[in-house]
């Protein structure tokens, strides 16, 4: 009878080692599968093995990594649409800051000589002045851009006159035009909508 319970349970040690040895081969399969499938995904591959059922964990698992990076390879391309996006806002800021003080720095040059009558000198003093409206209005509008964008202002429309607009523009370029000797002219015909 010894044999025999001796025997059983040797039986059952081998057959529970038996299947030890098979569940942890099993594990080690699945182990570097996850592993391949983790690799590819962080290299930025769609990797998928076909032959892997989807009902089986490694199926199931391999599905929900293509997914994952899916939605990464989304991101990255929304960030690099951002960064572009920010790149030209920068741009156009440094342009927007940079004519107003090229203005402000060609009338201080102009201010500087002697030689201009007191009416010149107001003029000068006046397009310096627009120079910095038009820097003050850009820093504002800056600032309401990010308000906007915090939702914290909300946008409401209004009309303004367009001769206001016609009357900056020509301003701007006024000295430009004296010194090469063009002149501008204004049609009157334009109404404060900007209809004809």
């Amino acid at each position: 009878m010894n044999w025999i319970v001796l025997g059983s349970a040797a039986l059952l040690f081998a057959a529970s080692v038996a299947i030890l040895l098979y569940v942890r081969k099993g594990l080690v399969q699945y182990t570097t599968q996850l592993m391949y499938s983790l690799d590819a995904v962080l290299a930025g591959e769609a990797w998928v093995d076909l032959r892997e059922d989807r009902e089986t964990l490694n199926g199931k698992l391999q599905a929900k990594l293509c997914q994952l990076n899916e939605v990464l390879e989304q991101r990255s391309e929304e960030n690099l649409r951002q960064r572009k996006q920010l790149e030209a806002i920068i741009s156009d800021i440094s342009h927007q800051v940079k004519a107003p003080i090229a203005g402000i720095r060609m009338y201080h040059d102009l201010l500087s000589r002697q030689g201009f009558s007191e009416d010149r000198r107001a003029a000068f003093l006046a397009a310096v002045e627009h120079q910095v409206d038009k820097l003050e209005f850009f820093m504002k509008s800056m600032i309401r851009m990010s308000r906007l964008e915090t939702g914290i202002v909300q946008v409401q429309p209004k009309r303004n006159p367009v001769s206001e607009l016609i009357a900056q523009a020509v301003c701007d370029v006024a000295l430009k035009a004296e010194k090469k000797m063009i002149d501008i002219v204004i049609d009157g015909s334009i109404d404060d909508t900007g209809s004809r």
